[in-house]
């Protein structure tokens, strides 16, 4: 035929004849290859290959044909490309560099991708870029749905605040934003006070203390708690008479 589009439409089929029916990827694949070299948008080609691909475990290549595949796409189906890259190269060519890039790039299309935003959260972790892990549980936290991932998120942001930061106020903002949501919540009301007595914050750590001890069920452990908060009260604080209001 004289119509190239058509001509590489029955190659294509021809090719996918090859792969199915004659279990040739070897053949079937260079078949592919040449009609993405005069169309590198060619859905059925690029599709096939890739399988190909997949089947083989070549992942280089593959991360070229998605590449070239995600010049040609725009909105959703370029970030899905995008993150399809991304998770080639941060699983299976452990390039951890390639992996942030191409997860940005989704970003850049959709600032809210969550599964965008996760892959970066485990580059960051892994490669202990702590500022930039908190850049991006911050915009994770922004879009979390419900009370209870804003919960997890704010308690990994609390602890890499306290422990890679040691800042002690921005800690003190993401576990009281924590238990603003839950008043009882364990971790949350134990890093509390343990920031408040080390900062000599007698007054919010008996507060936090009795919260605490509010939110427990434990009998044992609330009673324990009430009785923390008197003796700060009563020591640090100065303030007998809230100590025996407090038991």
């Amino acid at each position: 035929t004289n119509n190239p589009v058509k001509a590489r439409d029955w190659r294509a089929e021809a090719a996918r004849v090859v792969h199915k029916k004659m279990s040739d990827d070897v053949r079937a694949g260079e078949m592919f290859e040449k009609i993405l070299k005069d169309d590198p948008a060619h859905p059925v080609a690029s599709e096939s290959l890739e399988s190909i691909y997949v089947q083989r475990k070549e992942w280089k290549p593959l991360v070229k044909l998605l590449e070239t595949r995600a010049k040609s796409q725009r909105g959703e189906a370029r970030v899905g490309t995008h993150c399809a890259i991304a998770e080639i190269q941060e699983d299976r060519l452990d390039d951890l560099d390639q992996a942030s890039a191409h997860y940005e790039a989704a970003l850049i299309q959709d600032p809210q991708h969550v599964g965008a935003l996760k892959g970066l959260e485990r580059i960051y972790a892994r490669t202990e870029k702590y500022a930039e892990l908190l850049a991006v549980l911050d915009k994770q936290l922004a879009i979390a749905a419900t009370p209870r991932q804003k919960i997890s998120l704010l308690e990994r942001i609390g602890g890499i605040q306290l422990e890679e930061f040691v800042d002690h106020e921005k800690a003190e903002a993401s576990y009281a934003e924590i238990v603003a949501i839950e008043p009882g919540h364990e971790l949350a009301n134990a890093a509390l006070a343990r920031i408040y007595k080390k900062l000599h914050r007698f007054d919010d750590l008996a507060e936090t203390l009795a919260r605490h001890a509010l939110g427990t069920e434990d009998e044992p452990r609330k009673i324990d708690l009430l009785l923390s908060a008197a003796k700060v009260l009563m020591v640090d604080v100065g303030a007998p008479e809230r100590a025996l209001a407090m038991v």
